[in-house]
């Protein structure tokens, strides 16, 4: 993966939203907030909704990559389980079945469907 999809970008984002959550409830317990207040300002719920989506950007990359993970089983099992294609000689085919270069297949009045004229040569 890559961009702002991979893990790595996504977990940075997670604790740069942890950190500045943990450094704003500091700051509101160093001036004497209460708990019952503290989840009432509206800058620490802004960086507690911001943790939540980076939780769960997370959890969506660990799961698609799960599923990925699974369907590469699925596939390695039934590549085990199906069997080898038998090859096919070459030289089977007898010689005589060819078809001559310029037969036609059909007659002349089934060639040309849309009616017509048909193309003389000059």
């Amino acid at each position: 993966m890559s961009g702002s999809t991979s893990r790595e970008v996504r977990q940075r984002q997670y604790e740069k939203a942890q950190g500045a959550a943990r450094e704003r409830e500091e700051k509101l317990t160093a001036a004497d907030i209460d708990a019952s207040l503290m989840g009432k300002d509206p800058v620490l719920r802004k960086l507690k909704a911001e943790l939540k989506q980076a939780r769960g950007r997370l959890n969506a990359i660990d799961t698609v990559q799960e599923q990925v993970r699974k369907a590469a089983e699925e596939k390695k099992a039934k590549a085990k389980e199906a069997k080898p294609k038998e090859a096919k000689p070459k030289g089977d085919k007898p010689k005589g079945d060819k078809k001559a270069k310029g037969t036609a297949q059909q007659p002349a009045a089934e060639k040309n469907p849309q009616g017509g004229k048909k193309d003389k040569k000059k």
